[in-house]
This record gives structure tokens, C-alpha cells and sequence, in this order.
């Protein structure tokens, strides 16, 4: 009778293992994610606007790294380097802004990062005088008025994966005229996929591509995976 009992015991434990290891969603993959922050040239000299009350927190933003200059080029680019233009997706995009009169080009920035990351990254418009100091306000302070060495625009980009699903939130401040501007959005979106944040002053276009090798379709007469009716993991505000 004992032994009966410690065998259906130990048959209960390996069903319940194997229960936990379906429930449990596999580890996030790498994301590369493409940004690119541009204003409305009609709304940037006219237009009256309220001043925010509060900005985007900057100083725990996480910072893109340069790409090292001795690199092979065979060599795995770490998490959160910039990338350089020869690997930007949007390079096409980002030509047809620039050229544009109705546009201002800010900023165009992509980095590689692990999905369970979820840590907002910084993009900000790249001041081509070296000499200059970097802008990075007190999280209370307002954004001054556009100087050499004060941005246009900036703010982070977040990125949350719950498998299978994932939410990219962007936290903006803008200058229309002498007046900071808060612009934030968020949006649900899958791997590959383009969105456009828009408003009056800021525009923003945005990419996130999974790294991961695409999954093999099952063969016929196979059965889905279970973790395909796992529920999805729920995201932080």
C-alpha cells in the first residue's frame, strides 16, 4: 500500500514539473529596435501651446555605448550600442525626412537589446560639436530654450516584451517656440512591424525586429506547441 502511495506521489510530482514547464514562457529573446524623431517644420515657429507641468525622467536613462573602432566586424555588438547607418532599416526613411522642408530630422538611433531588458533608453539629437556638454536636465527641471548645446527634443524609449506579445512606450520633451512640450504615447506591436507616433510638433518612427530564427512550422499531423495557449505575461505601467 506504501508503495503504491510514494509511486502515484512521485507520478504527481512529474506531472506537476511538467505543467510548470509549459506555464513558464520561454526567455525573451534580442530585439533590435529603430527609432526615429523628427518635428513638423509649419508647427515648430507658430502655434500656442501650454507649457507642461512635468518631463520625462532622463537621469535613469539608459545611454547608447559607441560601437568600438578596433572591433572585427564579425564580432557580436553588444547590448545597447548604437549601431551604425550601414545597419539602420529606416535608413530610406530617415533620407526622405532629412529632404524634406516640411520636416526637421532630430534624431535616428538603433541598438540591439535583450527583452527582458525593459529599461528606458535615451535618444536625444546628436550635437556635432564634440566640445559641447551633454544635455541632461534634473527629472524637475524644464528644458531651456534651444541653444548650441541644448536639444530640440529627447526623451526614452521602453521597451516591454511578455511573450508572445510586446509594448514600446515612448516619453518625449519638445521646445514649440520657447515652451516644453511633454509627448508620450504607447503601443502594442509585433516584430517587424512600422508605427508612426505623430502629433502636433513631434513626430516619431519606431521598429522592433525579434533576432530570433523564425520557428519552424509544425509538420503535418503534429500537434501545436501548448505554450501556444499560455496566456500572455502582463506589462508595467
Amino acid at each position: 500500500m506504501n508503495m503504491k502511495w510514494m509511486d502515484c506521489n512521485r507520478r504527481l510530482r512529474m506531472l506537476w514539473l511538467a505543467l510548470l514547464t509549459v506555464a513558464l514562457p520561454a526567455p525573451a529573446d534580442d530585439f533590435e529596435v529603430e527609432v526615429i524623431v523628427f518635428r513638423h517644420a509649419a508647427q515648430a515657429a507658430g502655434g500656442a501651446w501650454a507649457a507642461t507641468d512635468s518631463l520625462p525622467n532622463l537621469m535613469g536613462a539608459r545611454r547608447l555605448a559607441e560601437p568600438e573602432a578596433s572591433a572585427a566586424p564579425e564580432a557580436e555588438t553588444m547590448p545597447f550600442t548604437r549601431l551604425p547607418p550601414t545597419a539602420h532599416r529606416l535608413e530610406g526613411a530617415a533620407r526622405l525626412l532629412a529632404g524634406s522642408a516640411a520636416y526637421e530630422l532630430i534624431a535616428h538611433e538603433a541598438w540591439r537589446q535583450p527583452g527582458e531588458a525593459a529599461v528606458p533608453v535615451l535618444v536625444a539629437e546628436t550635437v556635432d560639436a564634440p566640445a559641447l556638454p551633454a544635455v541632461v536636465p534634473a527629472p524637475e527641471s524644464a528644458l531651456l530654450p534651444a541653444t548650441p548645446a541644448r536639444p530640440r527634443a529627447e526623451g526614452t524609449v521602453l521597451l516591454q516584451v511578455a511573450a508572445p506579445d510586446m509594448r514600446v512606450a515612448t516619453d518625449f520633451v519638445v521646445l514649440a517656440g520657447d515652451t516644453p512640450l511633454r509627448v508620450r504615447a504607447s503601443r502594442n506591436l509585433r516584430s517587424g512591424e512600422l508605427h508612426y507616433l505623430d502629433h502636433e510638433v513631434l513626430g516619431i518612427l519606431l521598429q522592433v525586429t525579434s533576432l530570433a530564427p523564425p520557428a519552424a512550422a509544425p509538420a503535418a499531423g503534429e500537434t501545436q506547441s501548448p505554450n501556444a495557449d499560455v496566456p500572455p505575461g502582463e506589462f508595467s505601467d
